[in-house]
């Protein structure tokens, strides 16, 4: 055999494992081999030193072809700014500080605004699950106990300076004492409200927008690693801004650390807006309900529908991220049947460390195979890492995503609602 024939059949060869491993992919959205493999593999991931390492991910981060780089025309590149293009527009863009007061006073990108509280709480509501008991507690105990499995320390699932820490007191506790089944700031925002608030805080709908956060938020007051970027906040205003209608909307790539660690100033002046008369153009197709989902899941209505969450909720070992605080206020594990795919939210990440997405090739093989032009609705947990990966199809240029923001929480509660476990075996 000469050295063509040889070359050609290596070509082939690889051309065909590569083909291979996507149909099996694409039915099942988890990698090959054994389940213990999949998690020793994606313990340095979430929240570790690197991105985890799976087969899945190990193609992911193969060098990108010439074909998929002809493909990067029909994206919406321009939703991730970065810190040089900021830098130019400052004065001409609103810039939104999403992390805690405090943080915003000690320095923050000069011009930036702030809405008085994070992101995550300006825009959303009190979410109500019924039969979950009263617990009040007050804020150092709701602490302790966040800290205590954390987000993390699951064995095999991510190092302790991942998730680990603890959380802010005011957010995403259950049963605060004022009704059954409460969960801090976690509901749909009403649209009328927001109006009202976004329109006080002069924010309108004809000047580009761009969030940013940092990585994460904590610190030895315990302040808590649940806000930024990695946990997905800084992507919830994003969603809440094209579903009001915003059509020029952006986030930070990297957020502040990223800005920092390029040399560039900090501001510690309170910037405010001018109030405007903020009216939204409501875009209802970028959320779906729980009626739509169930349809989804009775094969009733053709749509991709996309599991944001970590292997071990998918397959129904863990009803949320193994560890977490919460785990014990929800009645089932699972999927939703119908799931196409789990893409879980930290791969879209390249280096965890610094929040930073992964190129845009590397992302668009995340969702190979899917049809960018098909109805996607995506699920998780708390509709946080959803705003991730909805942001993520936006920028593959994805023509209809949706986020099911009620999610698990409410999905997982539901027990007239069907649930599938175990690996998905192909149609």
């Amino acid at each position: 055999m000469n050295s063509q024939q040889t070359i050609k059949g290596v070509i082939i060869g690889g051309v065909a494992v590569i083909l291979g491993f996507l149909v099996v992919y694409s039915q099942t959205g988890i990698p090959e081999g054994s389940k213990e493999q999949t998690h020793q593999a994606a313990a340095a991931g979430y929240g570790g030193a690197g991105s985890p390492r799976t087969p899945l991910l190990e193609y992911v981060g193969s060098p990108a072809t010439p074909e998929e780089e002809k493909t990067l025309k029909k994206m919406n590149l321009y939703l991730l700014t970065q810190p040089e293009e900021l830098e130019k527009s400052l004065g001409m863009w609103i810039v939104v500080d999403c992390r805690p007061k405090d943080l915003y006073d000690e320095g923050h990108i000069p011009t930036a605004i702030h809405l008085g509280e994070t992101c995550n709480d300006f825009f959303r509501d009190d979410l109500e699950i019924k039969g979950i008991t009263d617990r009040s507690q007050e804020p150092g105990e709701r602490k302790q106990e966040a800290a205590a499995p954390g987000y993390g320390s699951a064995p095999g699932y991510a190092p302790a300076a991942g998730y680990g820490g603890t959380v802010s007191p005011k957010t995403t506790v259950m049963n605060s004492g004022t009704r059954s089944g409460l969960l801090k700031d976690l509901a749909l925002g009403q649209v009328e409200n927001l109006e009202k608030k976004l329109g006080r805080i002069g924010i309108t709908r004809d000047k580009t927008l761009v969030f940013y956060d940092q990585r994460e938020n904590s610190d030895e007051a315990g302040r808590g690693r649940y806000y930024g970027i990695f946990s997905g906040y800084v992507f919830v205003p994003f969603w809440y801004m094209e579903y009001l209608g915003h059509k020029d909307v952006r986030v930070l790539d990297g957020g502040i650390g990223i800005w920092t660690a390029g040399g560039k100033p900090l501001e510690q002046k309170t910037n405010k807006l001018t109030p405007v008369q903020f009216k939204a153009d409501v875009v209802k197709s970028r959320l779906a309900t729980t009626e739509e989902v169930l349809k989804i899941a009775k094969k009733e209505e053709d749509a991709q529908l996309i599991d944001s969450r970590t292997i071990a909720e998918y397959l129904g070992e863990s009803p949320t991220p193994p560890g977490h605080f919460l785990a014990d206020k929800i009645k089932r594990a699972g999927r939703i049947p119908n799931t196409i795919r789990n893409v879980p939210h930290f791969y879209q990440f390249i280096d965890p460390q610094t929040a930073k997405l992964r190129p845009i090739y590397q992302l668009q093989r995340l969702y190979g195979g899917l049809d960018k032009d098909k109805r996607t609705v995506l699920y998780c947990y708390i509709a946080n890492r959803i705003s991730f990966s909805y942001f993520v199809l936006r920028l593959l240029g994805f023509k209809d995503p949706a986020i099911y923001h009620d999610s698990w929480i409410v999905w997982g509660n539901d027990e007239t609602l069907p649930v599938e476990t175990g690996k998905k075996v192909a149609d």
